[in-house]
């Protein structure tokens, strides 16, 4: 881990108080770098327009997955050729919020306060 501060611009679903990202990667293969390093180290930092927390995501179980896989083609449907696409099971991320920052303190130097999703220094991200 480099400790430095990466960024990656996602396309996320409101799902509660939880986000859904996907890691199609275009139907590509492999998973995406971002994803992997999600797996080996959760726990991100989440900016979703106006709002901004702390979260440890995790990937979607079998209840879950059906239905949030359906809000997310919903939303973006290019998603449903990815999956035919490739052999590699694409599926949603869940973060959930676990602390939320108000608008005040956004944007200082506990967090790059950028306009994105996240991925902070301990995750790996390269």
């Amino acid at each position: 881990m480099t400790g430095v501060w990466r960024r990656t611009c996602l396309i996320g679903a409101s799902d509660g108080d939880d986000v859904v990202i996907v890691a199609s990667i275009g139907g590509a293969p492999k998973h995406p770098v971002w994803y992997l390093n999600l797996e080996a180290n959760p726990r991100v930092w989440v900016q979703q327009g106006a709002e901004s927390f702390w979260t440890i995501a995790h990937t979607a179980d079998e209840a879950e997955k059906p239905r949030l896989w359906d809000k997310m083609v919903g939303l973006f449907p290019d998603y449903a050729g990815y999956q035919k696409k490739t052999d590699r099971v694409i599926n949603p991320r869940v973060c959930p919020r676990v602390m939320r920052l108000p608008p005040y303190v956004r944007g200082h130097t506990h967090h790059p306060g950028a306009d994105a999703v996240k991925w902070g220094p301990n995750t790996g991200v390269r």
